[in-house]
């Protein structure tokens, strides 16, 4: 029986408090009630069937469920950033990049234009999100 890594443990002088980041779920167990837990004196299988109840404990393929779920949201998602220019107007000090004053043409904009349409016609995205950059 192993936590979920969602799980924080907060420990205090009677016990332990657990919360569950997933589902903002909370509760106390004392140090007593703990110790019967792992001694068998208590019925464990009522709180580990709460554990389970309340997604405290590591479920089967736990990490890869949350990386479909990362991976479902970012496909629904089409995504630019969009270089407008090649001149940087911050001109930060620390900046390494030797940047040129040459702006976007209209061949360049006409191609983004159109591979968008494309993107999103075929419906496998519900959003479009741009990030304009340069100067």
């Amino acid at each position: 029986m192993k936590l979920s890594r969602y799980v924080l443990r907060y420990d205090i002088e009677d016990g332990s408090v657990y919360f569950n980041t997933k589902n903002n779920h909370s509760f106390l167990i004392t140090n007593e009630l703990k110790k019967n837990i792992q001694e068998n004196k208590t019925k464990g299988s009522e709180y580990i069937a709460y554990l389970e109840e309340n997604r405290y404990l590591l479920e089967d393929n736990e990490v890869n469920k949350y990386l479909k779920q990362i991976e479902d949201r970012n496909n629904e998602i089409l995504e630019f950033t969009i270089l407008t220019h090649g001149d940087c107007n911050f001109r930060c000090k620390y900046c390494y990049e030797h940047f040129k004053n040459i702006g976007m043409s209209i061949e360049t904009e006409n191609a983004i234009l159109k591979f968008a349409e494309e993107k999103l016609s075929n419906s496998q995205y519900h959003f479009l999100r741009i990030a304009w950059f340069g100067g």
